[in-house]
C-alpha cells in the first residue's frame, strides 16, 4: 500500500528546486519560449487574418513551450545535485525526444476530447460539450507525470501514459487536488497579469485585441513572456517531484 501523498512537501520541494536552477531554467524558457515568440513577431506571423498561418503559429508556440516543459522535467531528473547551467541545459535537451513526444500524444488525446465534446454539444444536446471537463481533467490527473516516465525512463508514448497510471492511481484523488489547484492558481495568475497590463476595465474583447497587439516594442509583451516562462518553469518541476517521489513509494512497496 503507497503511504499517503504530502502535497505540501511535494510543492515545497518543487518550489525549492526551482528557486535552485532559477537560472537555467530562465534562460532555457528565453530560448525556447521567448525567443520564437520575438521571432513570429518580426516577421509578421502574428497578428495576421490568414487562418493557415494562425494554425501555423499555435502550432508553433504549442510545439516551442512542450520543448521548454519536456527540457525542464528532464534536466530536473537528471541529477539530485545542482548543476551548471550549462550541463543543466544540456542534460535536458538530450533526454528531450521521448518526452516530447509523450507530451504531443497526451495533447492530441486533450484535443480529441474537445473535439468529442464539440460534436455531442452539435448532435446530442447543447450541455454534452460540459463532459469534456472532467474527462480532461481525469486525463490530466492519470497521465500528470507521463512526461517525466518518458524522460527517466526513455520510454516510448504509450508505455509512458500506462505507467503513470499504475503510478497515479493509488494517490489519484491527492493527484487530481493538486492538478486542479495548479491549474486554479495558474489561471488567478494569469488573470492578474491580464488586470496589470490592460486594467480592470477592460472587455474580453479589448484583451483579446491588445494580445494580438502586444508585441516586443510594448511592456504588456514581456510581462506575459516572463510569467509564463516562470510559470511554465515551476509546472514542469512538479511533475518531476511528484514522479520521483511516486518511484520512491513504489520501491518501498
Amino acid at each position: 500500500m503507497i503511504e499517503r501523498l504530502s502535497l505540501k512537501a511535494i510543492l515545497r520541494r518543487s518550489a525549492g528546486i526551482w528557486w535552485r536552477d532559477f537560472a537555467p531554467i530562465a534562460m532555457l524558457g528565453l530560448g525556447l519560449v521567448t525567443v520564437p515568440e520575438v521571432i513570429m513577431h518580426l516577421i509578421g506571423a502574428i497578428g495576421t487574418t490568414a487562418p493557415s498561418t494562425d494554425t501555423l503559429v499555435t502550432t508553433i508556440r504549442a510545439l516551442t513551450r512542450l520543448m521548454y516543459v519536456g527540457t525542464v522535467m528532464a534536466a530536473t531528473l537528471s541529477s539530485a545535485d545542482a548543476l551548471s547551467p550549462r550541463v543543466y541545459m544540456i542534460a535536458g535537451l538530450q533526454r528531450l525526444q521521448k518526452p516530447l513526444i509523450t507530451g504531443l500524444t497526451v495533447l492530441a488525446a486533450l484535443i480529441g476530447v474537445l473535439i468529442v465534446g464539440q460534436l455531442a454539444a452539435l448532435f446530442l444536446a447543447p450541455m454534452a460539450r460540459l463532459l469534456a471537463v472532467p474527462v480532461s481533467l481525469a486525463c490530466l490527473t492519470i497521465w500528470f507525470v507521463a512526461m517525466p516516465v518518458a524522460a527517466a525512463r526513455q520510454t516510448a508514448p504509450l508505455a509512458a501514459l500506462r505507467y503513470s497510471t499504475r503510478l497515479i492511481l493509488p494517490a489519484k484523488w491527492q493527484v487530481f487536488v493538486l492538478v486542479a489547484g495548479l491549474l486554479l492558481v495558474s489561471a488567478a495568475i494569469l488573470l492578474g497579469m491580464a488586470l496589470v497590463i490592460f486594467g480592470a476595465g477592460s472587455s474580453s474583447d479589448q484583451v483579446r485585441t491588445g494580445i494580438e497587439t502586444m508585441g516586443p516594442t510594448t511592456m504588456g509583451f514581456w510581462i506575459s513572456q516572463l510569467v509564463s516562462v516562470l510559470l511554465l518553469g515551476f509546472l514542469s518541476v512538479v511533475p518531476a517531484v511528484l514522479y520521483g517521489t511516486l518511484s520512491q513509494q513504489k520501491g518501498r512497496t
